[in-house]
């Protein structure tokens, strides 16, 4: 979800838990429609929904209150802090290494570009108990020879990653086209 459309739902979701919280404090008469507004159009408004929630108490209240509830958990999910997967590389007692999954695609789609014939290259990483699981996603030039450029990425992702990471490349999954990356994930998924 882009920025825009995290901000928007934020908002929106403010305003339901601001309108649940008043339609509580109005249903308890902990507030009066007049304290809220002078302003006629909207005092009547307010008024009318006084109204109702005070014929319908106990409803009102329970749904508003579990309005509240799925508007704090969704406004939690929202602002928490996404965690990204991360490989640790090394734990002592001098402190802990760890390096991003992104990252070491990234690693790995510099290395694949490396290989002659190659115009782009997009990596998921999978980290198992035994080492890495890699599928990278490679366009190629149309008078590559595929077979010949797929056995090079094998290699060379692996040897890369291995050496700069210290960690195992047990599978090097090569998918090449010859038209450009959709930039989307790789159909396949990684077990």
């Amino acid at each position: 979800m882009n920025i825009f459309n995290r901000l928007l739902v934020i908002v929106i979701t403010l305003a339901v838990l601001g309108a649940a919280t008043l339609l509580i404090l109005l249903t308890a008469n902990l507030v009066m429609p007049e304290q809220l507004t002078t302003w006629s159009w909207l005092l009547a408004r307010i008024q009318a929904i006084d109204a109702f929630a005070a014929r319908h108490q106990v409803t009102t209240i329970l749904v508003s209150l579990t309005v509240l509830l799925l508007g704090m958990t969704l406004l939690y999910y929202e602002l928490r802090l996404a965690s990204r997967p991360q490989l640790v590389l090394r734990q002592d007692d001098l402190g802990r290494m760890t390096v991003s999954l992104a990252g070491v695609g990234e690693l790995a789609n510099h290395a694949a570009k490396q290989v002659t014939g190659v115009l782009e290259a997009s990596t998921r990483v999978k980290a198992k108990a035994k080492g890495l699981r890699i599928l990278s996603r490679v366009s190629v030039d149309r008078s590559a020879r595929l077979a010949d450029i797929s056995k090079q990425l094998q290699e060379r992702i692996r040897t890369t990653l291995e050496e700069h990471l210290g960690y195992p490349v047990t599978n090097v999954s090569v998918m090449a086209q010859l038209s450009p990356l959709n930039r989307r994930s790789p159909a396949r998924r990684l077990r």
